[in-house]
């Protein structure tokens, strides 16, 4: 099948000259041929004296130029002229020419006159007026146009206005082209074929050189090509700035079109059936379009001058050279070899591997394969790759552009541009300065080392600045940055998303970015006045959320987390953290560890599960600890602090507050004000602090700190075993058990139970008053009195004064020159260390056991001479008065010591008739005289 081109120029019945000058058809079209030809001297027989006029021999000069023409058809198709004396299939005159152009019967001179090929052979006439048939020359032109109708039996392809009213050489109604094809407008001019009336549409006025495009298509239809013609390594060049238009056939080789001596602009397209422009057209403007490269032809290689060079390879391996100039180069298929020269190049080498030297200038090329190379030298300019594949930029090449669906660019040391496309890309900047933009799609840009800059696009982006002080810029999407320098900066406009920054280092984020993880070692990340996400590291994070409703996470480490303003969402993860989330109302969840919380208003809430460590809730408003939180401390204003089940430790502040443990074994402070405690069950401890306090243990033992003459401490029956630590002069109330003084106080009572009372370190005074008390003096010189019960005494360091009343009591001395009074009934007097007095009123006390009676220490016996009558006087005992032995011998003695059984009696009236009576029991076998009693 025929191109439409080429019908239109044929005649409809494929006219043409078979080899020995018979004539065939379109359905024979193809073969080669040899046509004999002739000039004619004369006018022969058989043409119209009318159109035909004044016949005339052509010179042997114009001769020589026709057969170049006919050499020319030779050059291109299958078809041989051999020349004739006379006669011929072609016979060519030259005379005046006339012809009806308009069919309105008015002949007109014409160029020239031909007929087609016929069984009478055909005849070529050329109009006198031409009087050179050199090529480039209208008559040239003219000869290639009639010898169109002669040997190919072309169709004028030219329609008037009126297309039913054309005629043929010969008169009649013109024909179209095989199938009633006609070429179209912007076709029929002599940039396409020499068988159009109208000049090329931007070179007017230059003539062909050539048959042009169509025409070698069409007679190669005809005959076939001429494949030898030019079949070597042929070079086409013009002279500098030259006119011209012409069409190249070349028959096969390595082949190069020359434009390297051209000042002008050349635009050069090695592509079959396509016009380049290369020279000059009225000297002052550059050639379009004069320059085709027949179909069926391969031309390899392309130089370009010291112009703006456009040059166009085709599917074969090109060899493109820019030369001088800001040159664009297109390899189109095959793998080519492209140089741009000087200047500012574009080079594209099109699909296959291909290879690109910009050389110097600021250079773009184009990457589509794989297989492509770009080559740059050093100080060569500032280069840029578009690229449609993943690429990572070679030595000395700049910068990127990803275009297609590229998905990966890298950059090398130099100070780099990488750009992405509408996809997802990664880019990677390495070394140097760089500056990345992102484009559409969720890319992931990664600055590498040196200052960057990176800027998302639209899309969730990713952006890494690496080392260097960095700006980034996410624009729209939900972008995520990391930061790892102190010097990075990042950028987000309003309305462009939910963004995230990862930062090494402390952070603060900026206007219109939302959310911050710390990474590594960073410690500290504030956020602004949007609904900001902080998360923290492993390490020990402080972490604010400044304005907004903030959501904060601690992870591992100590915590701080501040929510700022706003309704705040605080989670600290493991570790001991420090949970404040500000104003507004705020949930706080501290995790693992032993948290801390601050509370500010009644809208907070802290929650906390089982087994996650031993927490403190901090609130400056009255406040009731929830589940699983162990401490409560008041602060500000607040009053009121309750427990929950576990045991608590509750603060409170200087007003008057109410606290209460409720279940657990509570501990509750009042610090100043007029506080009122009350300890829930289980076993307490109640401090008021400082002011007039009540405090109410409830059930189970509870501790008591008093340190005002003003604190209250209630107890009810059965409510446990309690104890009071006072720092003031203490008398224990109904149904509490122990007291302990401290600090400055220095008397503390009991009451009727069962009491402990115990003493500091200064000179106190203590009573136990009803019940088996037992007294303890501690350091000082100390007062005990046991009053009614069972008590037990122990004075401690010091020289303490113990009375033990009523009851079988126990008084132990300790280290000190105490004095022990058991009182009535049976007690034991233990001295301890250093000169103790163990005394005795009366005989009717009972028998009192001293454990420790030891003379080297300088114990003595105190008797109240008037208790126990006999005569005693206030003083030391006269040695008469006192015998060993079991009973007196006289009625002089009064004070008898058993040295075997150490029962230490007193006889009223010596050997008279009364009895001695035992008050004593002393350690068997002492060496005891009267020395060792003292009367008072």
């Amino acid at each position: 099948m025929l191109a439409s081109y080429i019908e239109a120029i044929l005649h409809k019945n494929g006219i043409h000259w078979n080899n020995g000058g018979s004539v065939g058809n379109k359905n024979d079209i193809g073969n080669g041929a040899t046509v004999t030809y002739s000039f004619l001297n004369s006018r022969p027989d058989g043409l119209s004296k009318e159109l035909y006029k004044n016949f005339a021999p052509f010179s042997t000069e114009q001769q020589k130029q026709i057969r170049t023409a006919l050499a020319h058809y030779e050059d291109i198709a299958n078809i041989r002229f051999q020349k004739r004396s006379s006669g011929g299939t072609i016979q060519l005159g030259y005379a005046d020419t006339f012809f009806d152009f308009d069919g309105d019967g008015e002949l007109e001179p014409a160029g020239g006159l031909a007929t087609r090929p016929n069984d009478s052979g055909a005849r070529v006439v050329i109009d006198r007026d031409a009087k050179n048939f050199r090529p480039g020359s209208v008559g040239y032109t003219t000869v290639l146009h009639e010898l169109g109708h002669a040997v190919g039996g072309f169709n004028d392809v030219t329609m008037g206005r009126n297309p039913d009213n054309q005629y043929t050489d010969e008169g009649e109604q013109r024909n179209k082209g095989i199938n009633g094809r006609t070429l179209r407008a912007w076709q029929d001019n002599d940039q396409y074929t020499v068988m159009s009336y109208n000049p090329h549409p931007d070179m007017r006025g230059v003539q062909p050189r050539t048959l042009m495009l169509y025409d070698i298509a069409a007679l190669q239809a005809l005959y076939g090509a001429h494949w030898s013609h030019n079949a070597g390594n042929n070079r086409y060049d013009w002279k500098r700035n030259e006119t011209f238009v012409e069409t190249i056939w070349d028959g096969g080789g390595i082949d190069t079109i020359d434009a390297s001596n051209q000042t002008r602009r050349s635009i050069i397209d090695l592509r079959a059936g396509h016009f380049s422009s290369i020279g000059s057209y009225r000297s002052s403007r550059d050639a379009k379009n004069n320059l085709a490269i027949a179909y069926g032809v391969t031309i390899e290689n392309a130089k370009g001058g010291s112009g703006n060079d456009i040059i166009t390879g085709n599917d074969s391996r090109n060899y493109l050279w820019g030369a001088g100039g800001n040159d664009s180069l297109f390899g189109n298929g095959g793998n080519d070899f492209l140089s741009g020269g000087d200047g500012n190049d574009y080079l594209d080498g099109g699909t296959g591997s291909d290879r690109m030297f910009g050389n110097t200038g600021n250079d773009s090329y184009v990457v589509d394969s794989i297989g492509d190379r770009v080559t740059e030298f050093n100080n060569q300019g500032i280069d840029r790759v578009y690229s449609s594949v993943s690429y990572t930029l070679g030595n000395h090449v700049e910068n990127l552009t990803l275009q297609g669906s590229a998905y990966r660019g890298f950059g090398n040391s130099l100070n780099n541009s990488l750009r992405g496309n509408n996809s997802r890309n990664y880019l990677w900047g390495a070394g140097g300065n760089d500056s990345l933009f992102g484009r559409g799609g969720n890319d992931f840009l990664s600055g590498g080392d040196g200052n960057d800059l990176l800027s998302g696009g639209g899309g969730n982006d990713y952006l890494d600045g690496g080392t260097g002080s960095d700006r980034m810029f996410g624009n729209t999407g939900n972008d995520s940055y990391v930061v790892d320098s102190t010097g990075d900066r990042v950028t987000e406009f309003n309305n462009q998303g939910i963004d995230r920054v990862y930062s090494s280092v402390s952070y603060t984020l900026g206007n219109h970015v939302e959310n911050l993880t710390l990474q590594g070692s960073a410690y500290r990340g504030f956020g602004n006045s949007l609904n900001n996400s902080l998360r923290g590291n492993n390490s020990r994070n402080y972490l604010w959320g400044a304005g907004g409703n903030d959501s904060l996470y601690g992870r591992g480490g100590n915590d701080i987390l501040s929510g700022g303003d706003g309704n705040d969402l605080l989670s600290g993860g493991g570790g001991n953290d420090y949970l404040d989330g500000g104003t507004g109302s705020d949930h706080m969840f501290g995790n693992t560890g032993n948290d801390s919380y601050v509370v500010d208003s009644i809208g907070d809430r802290v929650t906390e599960y089982n087994n996650q460590g031993t927490d403190v809730v901090y609130s400056s408003v009255n406040y009731t600890l929830g589940n699983h939180l162990e401490y409560l401390e008041l602060q500000g204003s607040a009053y009121r602090g309750f427990g929950n089940s576990l045991n608590n430790s509750i603060v409170g502040n200087d007003s008057a507050n109410h606290l209460w443990g409720g279940q657990g074994n509570d501990s509750l402070f009042g610090r100043g004000g007029n506080d009122l405690l009350r300890g829930g069950s289980d076993n307490d401890y109640l401090d008021g602090g400082t002011g007039n306090d009540r405090m109410f243990g409830q059930t189970g033992n509870d501790s008591y700190v008093v340190d005002s003459t003003g604190d209250r401490v209630t107890e009810f029956n059965n409510q446990g075993i309690d104890v009071v630590y006072s720092s003031v002069n203490y008398t224990l109330g109904n149904h509490l058990e122990y007291l302990e003084l401290r600090g400055s106080a220095y008397r503390g009572f009991g009451n009727n139970l069962n009491n402990s009372i115990v003493g500091n370190d200064s000179r106190n005074y203590l009573w136990g008053a009803g019940g088996n008390d037992s007294l303890f003096g501690n350091g000082g010189n100390d007062i005990l009195s046991g009053g009614d019960g069972n008590d037990y005494l122990d004075g401690g360091t010091g020289s303490d004064r113990m009375f033990g009343h009523s009851g079988h009591d126990t008084l132990t001395g300790g280290s000190g020159d105490d004095l022990l009074y058991g009182g009535a009934n049976n007690d034991t007097l233990i001295g301890g260390a250093d000169a103790d007095k163990f005394a005795f009123n009366n005989l009717n006390e009972g028998i009192d056991h001293i454990v420790d009676f030891v003379k080297a220490e300088s114990d003595k016996l105190q008797i109240r001479a008037n208790g126990f009558g006999g005569g005693l006087r206030a003083g030391f005992l006269d040695a008469a008065q006192f015998v060993l032995g079991s009973a007196a011998t006289n009625a002089n003695e009064r004070f008898i010591y058993n040295q075997s059984t150490g029962a230490l009696a007193f006889d009223i009236d010596g050997s008279g008739t009364q009895a001695a009576v035992q008050f004593a029991t002393l350690s068997s076998g002492l060496n005891l005289t009267s020395s060792d009693f003292i009367l008072v």
